[in-house]
């Protein structure tokens, strides 16, 4: 692609990806050639999400004057809807079930229905999102940062905060990661917030936090900007 790209979410045998430059794109999985691209009004940063045949991205003008949601069918990237969203700092979406959430330039957590587009719920947050951080889906609902790094815990029902955490820094690259009831979260300043059945600690490893991961009871830390650049294992 002649654009820096996103991560790529795969359904069935399309690679879909935002590039940089405002641009939504699928590519075939097996031989790699570009199916369809779709030019998009602003920058396109985050990753987008996918469910079944649809595909959601987030979009954001580069001066901040516009911004919004577009879903595409993955196979032929015919437009299924689009949804305005304030500008001023727009995340990366997530989908669980029918449901598309992202954090807006408004300070809050929306969720549009992905068959109709349409808004179900508006959840206030202290801060804006970040494109490179999503929410994370997980049972009941949405573990959703926004880029003064707080996190709520929200029903996918109808956005009702289950809890919140206080963030420690701003939340500007990579996603939460874990369970309802264990979550990580990097925040730019090099530490990881993990809240453990509503027991909150900060863990500080060396260097900056490029992302983190969980595989069962191990949390996954990739460090960057260290005296060596590490995949560390935590048993949490």
């Amino acid at each position: 692609m002649p654009a820096p790209a996103s991560t790529p979410v795969v359904a069935g045998a399309t690679a879909v990806v935002t590039l940089w430059e405002g641009a939504l794109a699928g590519l075939d999985v097996a031989g790699g050639a570009v199916r369809w691209r779709l030019s998009l009004p602003g920058l396109a940063i985050g990753p987008p999400a996918v469910e079944g045949t649809t595909a959601v991205a987030a979009w954001e003008e580069e001066h901040g004057r516009r911004a919004g949601l577009v879903a595409v069918d993955t196979g032929s990237g015919r437009v299924r809807w689009r949804a305005a969203q304030r500008p001023g700092g727009v995340s990366a979406p997530a989908i669980g079930g029918r449901t598309a959430v992202v954090v807006a330039g408004d300070r809050a957590a929306h969720a549009i229905d992905l068959v109709a587009g349409r808004e179900r719920w508006r959840t206030p947050l202290g801060g804006a999102g970040s494109p490179e951080v999503p929410p994370l889906v997980v049972a009941g609902g949405f573990a959703v940062a926004d880029r003064v790094g707080d996190l709520a815990m929200v029903r996918a029902g109808d956005g009702r905060v289950r809890a919140r955490v206080a963030g420690v820094g701003d939340a500007v690259r990579g996603a939460p990661a874990g369970t309802a009831t264990r979550l990580a979260l990097p925040v730019d300043d090099g530490r990881v917030v993990l809240t453990v059945v509503g027991r909150t600690r900060v863990l500080d490893p060396p260097g900056r936090v490029s992302g983190v991961a969980v595989l069962g009871r191990l949390l996954l830390v990739a460090t960057r900007e260290a005296e060596h650049d590490a995949l560390v294992a935590y048993r949490w």
